[in-house]
């Protein structure tokens, strides 16, 4: 939701102690919000370094889409990644 109804004037006055903030003359109407969402993944990388510690690299790519917000990303992450391998249940 965007517009007057989330009481974001009034919320600013309350916080921030001010008794007539500027701008609110601009705000957008009343409307309903909406976003769609799409990311992908894929794994680069996944190779084991000793025992149980490996690391990996993934990426992702995404798009927003809507009334709110309107944008793309796209991101590389790498991590060292721990496996804890049990051979026999605990006693």
């Amino acid at each position: 939701m965007v517009g007057s109804a989330l009481l974001a004037e009034q919320a600013q006055k309350f916080v921030h102690d001010l008794p007539s903030p500027r701008g609110w003359g601009n705000q957008l109407d009343n409307e309903p919000g909406l976003l769609v969402y799409y990311e992908r993944k894929w794994r680069l990388i996944r190779r084991p370094v000793y025992r149980a510690l490996e690391y990996d690299a993934i990426a992702h790519a995404g798009l927003a889409l809507g009334n709110i917000a309107d944008y793309g990303r796209s991101v590389v992450n790498f991590a060292w990644v721990g496996t804890c391998r049990m051979t026999s249940a605990p006693r």
